[in-house]
């Protein structure tokens, strides 16, 4: 028995070689008037949809109880005798056991016939001006307008570096001196300063003041004071007569320093002062406790008992305070400036001691000047250059920048390609569709080998490997085979939120839904739909078929045909390693019964939930339920009524009035 297999690889190489479809499939005969397609094509799946339309399928997308559909070719000359006498049969190595039934069926479908032509294609980059993909060609059987683009977009990859090459060129180059200064380069000293202050390497600041040669950064507390007040002497300016006084060597009366001093009294508030007695009879404490005087007003000219002089601050008129001072001058002219010192007092100068200056830079943070604009740039680390530069689209750039620019340009131009950018004068017209581009494709009735398979809900996964025959008899067939490699599987091969699932999973009716547990999942909530949810604790748990539908269950609704019945139904009835808790959303006045085969049956501790607004049911083993707006009679009731009935029932009797005849057993509630 030898299969006619090609693999898809070897015919890739044949069609490239020819340039045109093959087939080897042997010249039909009575005996086999039907045949497989050759090649690979041969080997391509099909499986019938929603409509009963068959179409073309992968592996991965038959679960046990699938039917598998095979294509065959009929020979044109062939009779309906000749063609009813063949045969489908299975020669397969594994797997066999789960072929249900094999048969030769005529159906309505669309499947592959042979490759499709492979085709010089042209690529229309006028547009684009960028003369290295100019005479891109490319050839390939595929037809599909996505495909096109795409193998459009390849061929002109392959040109990518001359493209960018020729883009960059095209730019204008130059050169502009500057400044380089922390890794940058400016045109101006300007910028360079900018980039300082950003950087906070300076502060700069458009006014500022140097008091005494000390810099005063903020102007806002310098003002200029009015004129005739303040004292001035020896070329300083006091703001009162304390200051005054105490700058001149006067001290605070002290008696315990200066001791017992005798004055003459003087209203005007100064005087003498005198150690020895003499004449006078006051002394100055005397004086000073006479009159109210504050101690803390009273100066002398010396600081101990020899002191000659006193005044009194506050009570002494300016005038004669000069008398006492000399070397001062009342009521200063001159023009000064005042400014906050740290304890919030106010020092008064006068003009000659401040100087105003502006555009100054200092170093952040602080109240050091560094200087004005060519003193601040030159205390930075700053080197001239001579940098080349790109002009692109009036933009100056580095020559990385250009060169990015250009590949940028190259990109965008490859990506513009559309379908109709992408031609050819002898393109294929047919219309193939899905994942199969590049194949002829033929539609209408035709034969087919159907293989029905054994249904089943395992996790498991089940190979069909072997050949597959037909002939009008097994041994006729033995010659007329193709083979078969499928994989049987209830797991959704493309969701991957389904393998090693640790906290939660997500699952639409009628999905495939085969869960595999991570090592460390805990407590995990499997969400079916709208329809309900299940939460338990997975650690260690095993692979799990959590499928699950809303088919309507015509057998069990037949008996309660007064009621309106959803049902949620758990198609491999799974069982968890933990006891868990099942939710199915219902309204607040419905009841809630599992299915069997003999009727509705009562779950013993299920309780509405109000705030979820669903049935609550611990439970490890999911099954079918039944979701009602009325009580139904539950198969415990049913029995009991039989129960009942023969118990209670004399041999013979009929039953009347209040016995057996008239008995209305209480439904059960289900609750």
């Amino acid at each position: 028995m030898k299969a006619k297999r090609l693999t898809a690889l070897a015919l890739a190489a044949l069609m490239t070689a020819s340039g045109t479809s093959v087939a080897f499939a042997e010249t039909p005969t009575k005996d086999k008037p039907l045949t497989f397609y050759d090649g690979a094509i041969g080997e391509q799946l099909y499986m019938m949809d929603e409509d009963g339309y068959i179409v073309a399928a992968n592996n991965g997308d038959f679960a046990p109880g699938d039917d598998i559909y095979l294509a065959l070719q009929d020979y044109d000359a062939a009779s309906k005798r000749e063609l009813d006498r063949i045969n489908a049969y299975e020669f397969l190595d594994i797997g066999d056991k789960w072929v249900d039934d094999i048969d030769v069926v005529y159906k309505k479908g669309k499947w592959i016939e042979q490759v499709a032509q492979t085709k010089e294609y042209n690529i229309n980059v006028t547009d684009l001006d960028i003369k290295a993909f100019n005479g891109v060609t490319f050839s390939t059987n595929k037809t599909e307008s996505s495909t096109l683009v795409s193998l459009a977009k390849q061929a002109l990859e392959t040109k990518r570096t001359e493209a960018e090459k020729e883009v960059f060129s095209s730019y204008t180059e130059g050169s502009d001196s500057g400044y380089v200064y922390n890794g940058k380069t400016f045109d101006s000293k300007e910028q360079v300063l900018e980039e300082a202050v950003a950087q906070k390497v300076y502060d700069y600041v458009s006014e500022y003041y140097k008091v005494d040669g000390t810099v005063k950064r903020d102007i806002s507390n310098l003002q200029k004071a009015t004129t005739g007040v303040g004292f001035t002497k020896d070329g300083k300016y006091f703001a009162d007569k304390a200051e005054l006084i105490a700058d001149s060597g006067w001290t605070l009366y002290n008696p315990d320093v200066h001791g017992d001093l005798y004055v003459a009294a003087q209203p005007g508030g100064y005087g003498a002062v005198q150690s020895d007695k003499g004449s006078l009879t006051t002394t100055l404490a005397t004086y000073i406790s006479t009159n109210g005087v504050d101690s803390t007003k009273v100066y002398l000219d010396k600081a101990d008992s020899s002191a000659t002089k006193y005044v009194i601050i506050g009570k002494v008129s300016d005038e004669k305070l000069a008398n006492h001072i000399s070397g001062y001058n009342v009521n200063n002219s001159d023009i000064y400036y005042t400014d906050s010192s740290p304890d919030g007092q106010k020092t008064i100068h006068t003009i000659n001691h401040v100087e105003t200056c502006t555009n100054g830079y200092f170093k952040s943070g602080t109240d050091e000047l560094v200087g004005d604009e060519n003193t601040a740039f030159d205390a930075l680390k700053v080197t001239s250059s001579s940098e080349k530069y790109y002009l692109v689209n009036g933009v100056k750039m580095t020559e990385a920048e250009a060169r990015q620019a250009a590949k940028n340009t190259v990109t965008n131009a490859i990506n513009s390609i559309t379908a109709d950018k992408v031609y050819t004068t002898s393109a294929y017209a047919g219309s193939p569709t899905g994942s199969y581009d590049g194949y002829v494709w033929n539609s209408g009735f035709a034969y087919w080998v159907k293989i029905s398979t054994e249904k089943s809900t395992s996790t498991k996964e089940f190979d069909l490997v072997g050949e597959i025959g037909v002939g009008s008899t097994k041994s006729k067939a033995e010659d007329n085979t193709v083979f078969l490699d499928v994989t049987l599987t209830n797991r959704n091969w493309n969701e991957d939120s389904f393998e090693n699932v640790d906290s939660d999973a997500y699952i639409e009716p009628g999905q495939r839904a085969v869960l595999s547990f991570a090592d460390d999942a805990d407590d995990v909530v499997i969400e079916f739909g709208d329809d309900a949810w299940y939460e338990f604790n997975a650690r260690g748990q095993g692979r799990v078929n959590f499928a699950y539908n809303t088919n309507f269950d015509r057998d069990f609704a037949y008996d309660y045909d007064h009621a309106n019945i959803d049902f949620i139904n758990f198609v491999a009835e799974p069982t968890t390693n933990k006891t868990g808790t099942l939710y199915i959303y219902a309204d607040e006045d419905s009841y809630i019964y599992e299915v069997t085969s003999k009727g509705a049956k009562k779950i013993n501790g299920a309780y509405y939930d109000d705030d979820e607004g669903a049935w609550v049911i611990r439970t490890r083993h999911l099954t079918s339920y039944a979701i009602s707006d009325r009580r139904l009679k539950t198969i415990d009731q049913m029995e009991d009524d039989k129960n009942s009935s023969s118990s209670s029932k004399p041999s013979g009797s009929q039953g009347s009035g209040s016995g057996n005849g008239n008995y209305k057993p209480i439904p059960d509630t289900g609750r």
